[in-house]
C-alpha cells in the first residue's frame, strides 16, 4: 500500500511538472503569435511604402531617360559639326 502511495504520488508530480511546461509553451505561443501579429502589420505596411516609392521613381526614371538620350543627340551633333569644321578647314 505505502509503494502504491508512492507511486501514485510520482504520478502526480510528473503531472504537474507537465502541466506546468505546458502553461509555459502557451505562454510563449501567445507572445509569439503577438509578435507574428506585429510583423505581419509592418511587412504590409513596407510593401505599401514600396510601392508608393515605385510611383514616385517612374518620372524620374523617364526624366533621366529623356536627358540620357539629349545628351546623345547633342554628342552626336557635336561629333558631326566637329568633322564638317576640320573638313571645312581641310578644304579652304
Amino acid at each position: 500500500m505505502d509503494q502504491d502511495n508512492k507511486l501514485i504520488d510520482i504520478l502526480l508530480h510528473k503531472t504537474d511538472a507537465l502541466d506546468s511546461r505546458l502553461d509555459s509553451i502557451d505562454k510563449t505561443l501567445v507572445a509569439q503569435h503577438e509578435q507574428l501579429k506585429e510583423h505581419m502589420r509592418r511587412s504590409q505596411l513596407n510593401e505599401e511604402n514600396l510601392n508608393l516609392l515605385r510611383e514616385e521613381v517612374k518620372p524620374v526614371q523617364k526624366h533621366v531617360f529623356i536627358v540620357e538620350g539629349l545628351m546623345k543627340v547633342i554628342g552626336a551633333a557635336s561629333a558631326i559639326f566637329f568633322v564638317v569644321q576640320q573638313a571645312l578647314k581641310a578644304l579652304f
